[in-house]
């Protein structure tokens, strides 16, 4: 736990939970509901913001952690193939900085290994032997975009005997040892997760866990289910771009699922940094770049972008200066920047205001404040009302069990009895599959997956053309591996796009579905009241589904591209004589079937997922529910008195919400 003040509202909060407490503890059988109240306490005491730092490769992802931490916690490393999740949290006050190392698991490991072997179109039976195959290769032999597969498989090879002890292993390391693991490659390709701990104000004041993810363009698949989650669950998500770098592929297809999720979720939490901005030559060029960045993110379905221009480097020099004014390298870079004399003094803090960083760290701040108050906030009244329920129905069955009267007694039992035959039906529904719910959302979904097409039909030109673009074939004589190279890399791409959609209709799926869980158990309620036996009220427990995972697929072949070659006869032909729109037009149909057929595999298998959890939790209620409806047949419960009931139920229905 930090040592930062809690804001007002939520010691307010904490207060409600105290009181809520008190009145509880008149109810010894709702011990249970005590147990929820601690455990909402603590989570509002332990409340974290975590705040993840997305971007390509060389954007200055770690040196803009580094500026908002005031110190040089991360090492910037050299190698796009090895990046690791780094998590930064404060440390506790009584220790120095120290970090922990994750090394991958076996299988994590032959995962990376076997995806570099795939996109080589190599093949091996396992590690032992991919290590020996990384030895022999040549990175010349290979396509540029592919070298960097061969990259990573031989600082496996490289490492591999001295990491080997260490595979799924956790372990402390120091300064040093940090270094090692996250920047010399035949090390960090083995790591999996870092997590740094730091004294750093930003951190110990707010509660902040900042995460340092691999770039939006990491080579190993499994980064981007990363990424997918860090979208749903980060408080706040930080995406980085160079100033003198347009946005690449991997951007758009980030910033796109990204501004999918959100519209889903309904949250809008994302910042962009526009970095090094110091290398504008002049305003007018400066204020063009944002304009673009604007202009790209609402294309992308970013309705309302954030958008920062900031120079890290600018504003974490400074502020070391400001530390260490001797540090003679620091006062000149300052002075060069600003084209100071040598005896001029040093505006550090104008300098740092200029940076834009103070900016973003302030609106981060308040944004992460206010996101607290509302999720505290929130957390509290839903876990109230929850309890506030169980006493509510609690006091009702008691008010029930007090009449004597053999008449109002029967008549309970007959309606208790229907209800059950009701909810026999109801599960045996859910067991065939033929729920009324799960039925609606099987068309709900067709429909959702139908759509999934559209959009790549409508992508597919512009996917096309990125792929098959004029710099590929400048090289003389190498047209046909130009054309191969362009197929890999268009697979590869359609293959993303099919992921990122099916990732986004799993999480639709789920939103789905936990709206129908809502709906039938609404169903039942009312109908609970019809048959006057209120007093069974559903509880609110269990109802969430979770986000399915992506299910492993074989990913799109690129030699279902080959065919379409024959549009192909010389660069100039291409395009300017039409090949290229005749190539694609003969490439699409190939590959929208291509993709249909996976997105209805995998998209299947999402739905396989999703409404058995649903049937699960419906299945659930429904037993607890029957339950319920036996136990209202038998004699008075014991317990607190009807009195105590009714002050403790009188005192939820008179609480007020804290916004």
């Amino acid at each position: 736990m930090t040592n930062r003040a809690a804001p007002h509202n939520l010691q307010v909060l904490l207060n409600q939970i105290d009181e809520a407490e008190m009145e509880l503890s008149r109810l010894p059988e709702l011990a249970g509901a005590m147990a929820q109240l601690a455990e909402l306490r603590e989570q509002l005491r332990q409340r974290r913001h975590q705040v993840a730092v997305f971007g390509a490769f060389s954007t200055g992802k770690s040196s803009l952690i580094n500026a908002l931490l005031e110190q040089p916690i991360l090492v910037v490393s050299p190698n796009p193939t090895t990046a690791a999740i780094t998590q930064i949290s404060a440390a506790p006050p009584e220790d120095d900085t120290v970090a922990c190392v994750t090394a991958k698991t076996a299988e994590q490991l032959w995962t990376d290994v076997h995806q570099s072997l795939v996109a080589l179109h190599q093949d091996a039976e396992n590690l032992e032997e991919a290590i020996a195959m990384a030895e022999r290769l040549s990175p010349s032999a290979f396509a540029p975009a592919a070298r960097r597969y061969v990259s990573f498989l031989k600082a496996v090879a490289r490492g591999y005997a001295e990491m080997k002890p260490f595979i799924g292993t956790t372990w402390r390391v120091d300064q040093t040892g940090l270094r090692r693991f996250t920047a010399e490659e035949q090390y960090a390709c083995f790591v999996q997760e870092v997590s740094l701990f730091t004294h750093a104000p930003l951190l110990t004041e707010t509660g902040m866990i900042l995460v340092d993810t691999p770039g939006v363009d990491s080579i190993h698949r499994r980064h981007t289910d990363v990424a997918f989650r860090y979208m749903q669950s980060a408080d706040a998500i930080l995406f980085v771009l160079y100033y003198t770098h347009a946005f690449s592929r991997a951007d758009k297809e980030f910033l796109g699922q990204l501004a999918a999720v959100q519209d889903i979720v309904g949250t809008d939490k994302l910042f962009v940094v526009i970095n090094a901005v110091d290398l504008a030559t002049d305003a007018e060029e400066r204020r063009a770049v944002r304009e673009r960045v604007e202009k790209e993110l609402r294309q992308l379905g970013i309705a309302r972008p954030r958008v920062y221009e900031v120079s890290s480097q600018l504003a974490f020099v400074a502020g070391q200066y400001r530390k260490s004014p001797d540090q003679a390298s620091f006062a000149s870079f300052l002075r060069n920047k600003r084209g100071l004399a040598a005896d001029a003094p040093i505006p550090v803090d104008e300098i740092i205001q200029d940076s834009g960083l103070p900016q973003l760290a302030e609106d981060l701040r308040t944004f992460l404040h206010e996101q607290e108050g509302v999720l505290a906030a929130d957390a509290v009244r839903r876990g109230l009302d929850a309890i506030a329920q169980q006493v509510a129905q609690g006091l009702a069955l008691r008010r029930f069990q007090s009449q004597q009267d053999a008449a109002v007694a029967a008549q309970r039992r007959q309606a208790a009895a229907r209800f059950i035959e009701f909810l026999g039906e109801e599960r045996n529904a859910l067991h065939a599959g033929k729920h009324a719910q799960l039925t609606r959302l099987a068309a709900e979904w067709d429909e959702l997956v139908f759509h999934i097409g559209e959009r790549l039909r409508i992508r597919f030109g512009a996917m096309f053309r990125e792929c098959f673009h004029p710099g590929r074939f400048r090289a003389s004589g190498q047209d046909k591996q130009a054309l191969q190279e362009a197929a890999v890399e268009l697979a590869e791409a359609l293959s993303r796009a099919v992921e990122a959609e099916v990732r986004t209709f799993g999480l639709r799926a789920q939103r789905q579905a936990e709206a129908a869980v809502a709906a039938a158990s609404a169903d039942w309620q009312r109908q609970l009241a019809e048959e006057d036996l209120p007093y069974l009220a559903l509880d609110a427990a269990d109802g969430r589904i979770p986000v399915p995972d992506l299910p492993d697929w074989g990913r799109l072949d690129w030699q279902i591209f080959r065919p379409a070659f024959r549009h192909f006869s010389s660069a100039r032909q291409f395009f300017e004589g039409g090949g290229q729109a005749a190539m694609s037009a003969a490439a699409e149909p190939v590959a929208m079937t291509a993709c249909q057929q996976a997105c209805g595999q995998l998209t299947q298998s999402v739905r396989e997922s999703v409404s058995t959890a649903l049937r699960t939790v419906l299945d659930a209620r429904a037993e607890r529910l029957q339950r319920a409806l036996d136990a209202a047949t038998e004699p008075a419960a014991s317990g607190g008195s009807l009195a105590e009931w009714e002050r403790v139920d009188a005192w939820f229905a008179k609480r007020q919400p804290v916004h």
